[in-house]
Parts: C-alpha cells; structure tokens; sequence
C-alpha cells in the first residue's frame, strides 16, 4: 500500500469516527438525528472528491470542519421560544456555516498552493 493510500484511508476511518461519536455518543447534547447523519454525508462527499482530486487541503479540512463545527454550534447555539410557543435552536445553523467556513477555506488554500506551483 502506498503511503498516499494509507494517509486517505485514516481521513476517511477518522471521519468516520467523528460521525459516530458526535451522532450518538453526544447525541444529548445536540438532540439532532438527521442533520447530522446530513452533514456527514455532504463532509464525506467533499472528502473523497478532495482525496480524488488532489486537493489536499479540502480533504483535510473537511473532517476537521465537521468536528469543530460541532463544538463551536455546542459552545454558541441557543435556545429560543417562537411565536407558536415551541422551541427553535440555531445549532444546525451555526454548525453547518463553520463546515462551510472550513470548506471554503481548505478550497482556496489548494487553489492558491496549485496557482503557485505554476
């Protein structure tokens, strides 16, 4: 197995391992059963497009996104009460938007190191 290989397939066992920490061993904290199996799924999408593509950066971040993610949506989420009187929490958003955050930003790191390589 090349080296390549072997740092690809820890990525994703890696993710992997995130997903189900943060699905169901800290599932009290969040209370969420779709968004984040959702977000696993689009994080792991851009994974393998990265580790397929070259992107070495995109591929490394995206994990990482999915992780710190969650805790900063943990760390600032609230809990508010709408005007039908049920609750409403803005973690999903918090979350997705520091995935996205990473995402772009190991993205445009790989665009700047692939611009300058040429």
């Amino acid at each position: 197995m090349s080296v390549k290989y072997k740092q690809s397939l820890l990525v994703l066992i890696g993710h992997a391992l995130t997903y189900i920490v943060i699905r169901y061993l800290l599932f009290d904290f969040h209370q969420m059963k779709d968004w984040p199996t959702f977000l696993f799924v689009v994080s792991l999408l851009v994974t393998v497009f990265g580790l397929i593509k070259g992107y070495k950066y995109l591929s490394l971040t995206s994990p990482f996104g999915y992780a710190i993610g969650y805790i900063i949506s943990v760390l600032f989420s609230t809990e508010e009460l709408d005007p039908g009187g049920g609750f409403t929490n803005n973690m999903w958003f918090i979350w997705m938007g520091c995935l996205a955050l990473l995402l772009a930003i190991g993205f445009l790191v790989d665009l700047k190191v692939r611009s300058s390589r040429d």
